[in-house]
């Protein structure tokens, strides 16, 4: 009867050391800490809540970043600050689904926010 036990407990070690092996093989993450959304080559950020999310993104010169407002209510995303608006660009994005796209050539931090909602939604892009 120990051979039946040890071959039983040599099954059930088989078949769980299978099952992480293809858990372990299926995950296709790096193992590394989540990352925003590409899209297109750039990054997205999110409008919802009544906020951008994320509020800070860091990105590789070049890179295109989308804004997408998944909000029912009217948004911009307008470059600079509430106390000093910049004419870089400045975007309404009046619904729900509507984009806007930014491609951001040079190194720098480009602050942005809502005309809508200055106090509360205000984000920077960092350009490494």
């Amino acid at each position: 009867m120990g051979g039946v036990m040890t071959r039983t407990r040599q099954t059930i070690v088989l078949a769980l050391t299978a099952a992480l092996i293809l858990v372990a093989c299926g995950s296709n993450d790096g193992g590394g800490a989540a990352s925003p959304s590409p899209t297109a080559g750039g990054t997205a950020i999110e409008i919802s809540g009544l906020a951008y999310k994320p509020d800070v993104l860091e990105v590789a010169a070049g890179a295109e970043v989308v804004w997408t407002n998944h909000d029912s209510t009217r948004h911009t995303v307008t470059a600079g600050t509430p106390d000093a608006p910049d004419t870089s660009f400045d975007a309404a994005l009046d619904e729900e689904g509507v984009e806007f796209r930014q491609t951001f050539e040079a190194a720098g931090a480009y602050a942005f926010f809502c005309r809508v909602h200055p106090n509360g939604m205000q984000g920077e892009i960092r350009v490494g």
